[in-house]
């Protein structure tokens, strides 16, 4: 995750808001266990997110090594700021989960995602 990473999810961001769908904007935050590891990673997330213009998140975590229990505590640390920053921010926290396999690469992943009807 660096400066062009979010760049990239601002314009993503942007376009989906362009679409003026008149449905609310919410962002799917998927950090493999790698960038949740990472503190200075965690950081550039949390800074760059307080720009976007979104209605709630969505964050999924990959657990290291495909633990079920995760002992790590940077990564605990870490995953536990990220949800509580977020949970901060005057948007919806629509859920915060843990995944112990990711399968594909381990660079973080931002998607627009539309509300769930039903």
């Amino acid at each position: 995750m660096d400066a062009d990473w979010l760049e990239t999810q601002r314009a993503i961001l942007t376009e989906a808001a362009d679409l003026n769908s008149k449905l609310p904007l919410y962002v799917t935050v998927a950090l493999s266990a790698d960038a949740a590891r990472n503190t200075d990673q965690v950081a550039l997330l949390m800074e760059g997110a307080e720009k976007w213009a979104t209605a709630g998140y969505y964050l999924v975590f990959e657990h290291p090594n495909g633990d079920y229990l995760v002992e790590d505590p940077n990564w605990l640390a870490n995953a536990l700021d990220v949800a509580a920053g977020f949970r901060l921010k005057p948007v919806k926290l629509l859920s915060a989960t843990v995944i112990t396999k990711c399968c594909s690469s381990a660079a973080p992943r931002l998607t627009p995602s539309a509300p769930a009807h039903g």
